[in-house]
C-alpha cells in the first residue's frame, strides 16, 4: 500500500437531480477533505461540481489542480472516487487512447474497421469484406477478420502506449499464440 492509499477516506454529500437524492463522493480526509467539505456539490453529467467564483469546478480539480496541456484521469474510472491516489494527469492524446469502444461500432473491436471504396467519384460506398487495423492514425494492414485486426491493433498499441494502452484482449487470451 502506498502513502497515499493510507490516507483516511471523507465522504462528501453530492446532490443528484435527476434521482433527488445525495449520493457519496471519496476524497482525502485530510486537507483535501477539509477544503471540499467547504462547498455545496451537485453532480453534472456525472461528475461532482461547484461553483467558485462564479465559476463551475470539478471536485478532483480541488485535489489535483488543473496543469496547462495535461487533463485528469480517474484510474478505476469512478468520478466519485476523488482521492489522490485515484487521479493521475494525462496528455490529451492519452485520453484519446483511454476511450470507450463506441457502441455502433460494426467490427465490434477497438481501432478496427471495414475497408470500402467507391466506384466512382460521388458514387455509393461499395463496402468490402476486409477489415482493417488503425492505431494513431496509422493503417497496421488488412485482414479478412475483424478479430485478425483486433489482435493486430492490440500488438501495435502495447508496443506505442505500453500499459496503458486499452485493449480489446486485456487478458492476452486471444493474441496469436503469444
Amino acid at each position: 500500500m502506498t502513502p497515499l492509499e493510507q490516507l483516511p477516506v471523507k465522504y462528501i454529500p453530492v446532490w443528484d437531480s435527476k434521482t433527488k437524492q445525495y449520493v457519496m463522493a471519496k476524497c482525502d480526509g485530510d486537507y483535501d477533505g477539509e477544503l471540499i467539505a467547504e462547498h455545496r456539490w451537485r453532480l453534472m453529467v456525472g461528475r461532482p461540481t461547484t461553483t467558485i467564483d462564479r465559476k463551475i469546478v470539478y471536485m478532483h480539480q480541488l485535489v489535483m489542480p488543473p496543469k496547462k496541456g495535461y487533463w485528469t484521469r480517474h484510474l478505476n474510472g469512478d468520478y466519485l472516487d476523488n482521492r489522490s491516489s485515484n487521479l493521475e494527469y494525462m496528455t490529451p492524446s492519452e485520453a484519446c487512447v483511454m476511450r470507450s469502444q463506441p457502441k455502433r461500432s460494426k467490427s465490434g473491436y477497438r481501432g478496427v474497421q471495414q475497408l470500402c471504396s467507391t466506384v466512382e467519384k460521388g458514387g455509393p460506398l461499395k463496402y468490402h469484406q476486409r477489415w482493417q487495423a488503425i492505431v494513431a492514425g496509422k493503417n497496421m494492414g488488412s485482414f479478412k477478420t475483424p478479430m485478425a485486426a483486433a489482435i493486430m491493433y492490440d500488438r501495435a498499441a502495447k508496443e506505442k502506449w505500453g500499459d496503458k494502452a486499452q485493449l480489446n484482449f486485456p487478458e492476452g487470451g486471444t493474441d496469436g499464440g503469444e
